[in-house]
């Protein structure tokens, strides 16, 4: 399940998604931890049951939002993985240049809206910080530094893309099928109505 470090609490989980009992998974270099409480549905991006996570550095982007410094980035697989509630994620990083009450984020960037959204966390005030995700994606750990138009961070939308399609989906099912038994019923109305057939001229009555 955790393929880059050592993982505490088997990884069970049921046909519904729901994980049975607490798992902690942490990277080999210990910079990297990852709670997951029992009871929390832990689906893929295909909304099945998720049977494996991984957590690896990459390269920090070129193009961030003004007034903001990438610490450190990692790319939480698979794309996509959703979870409800939030996990906790703890993540180690190089204090230089950042000081004890500076605003940390979590922040990943949004094909979808083509936006930057951000999770706000905890300065654990020992060069580790504290955050709760709902969703894997690449995340990039920032710290606000000095601008003269500065990002206010904003809670992390918890709306998934896939669940807004699903919904979509649904209600245009819906509109078909409520259009089809309309056309369905006036067919039957028309046939059950028998146009009246006109008299021939041989049974006309004769005076």
């Amino acid at each position: 399940m955790w393929d880059n470090g050592e993982l505490y609490g088997d990884w069970i989980v049921n046909s519904l998604g729901i994980l049975q009992n607490d798992v902690i998974g942490s990277s080999f270099d210990g910079t990297m931890t990852i709670s997951i409480a029992n009871g929390t549905k832990v689906l893929d991006s295909t909304l099945f049951p998720l049977t494996q996570i991984s957590v690896e550095p990459v390269e920090p982007p070129s193009d961030i939002p003004t007034g903001y410094h990438v610490i450190r980035s990692f790319n939480f697989a698979p794309d996509g993985a959703q979870f409800a509630p939030g996990i906790t994620v703890t993540i180690s990083f190089d204090t230089s240049g950042v000081t004890g009450d500076a605003t940390l984020v979590l922040a990943f960037y949004n094909e979808t809206d083509g936006e930057w959204e951000f999770v706000e966390g905890t300065n654990n005030g020992d060069g580790t910080a504290t955050f709760a995700i709902t969703h894997f994606s690449v995340y990039n750990l920032m710290y606000q530094g000095d601008s003269s138009d500065p990002i206010v961070p904003v809670q992390e939308n918890t709306s998934h893309p896939k669940n807004q399609l699903i919904v979509i989906a649904v209600v245009a099912a819906a509109v078909v099928l409520a259009t089809a038994i309309i056309i369905l019923q006036m067919k039957r109305n028309r046939s059950s109505v028998q146009p009246r057939k006109r008299p021939s001229k041989s049974a006309k009555r004769r005076y």
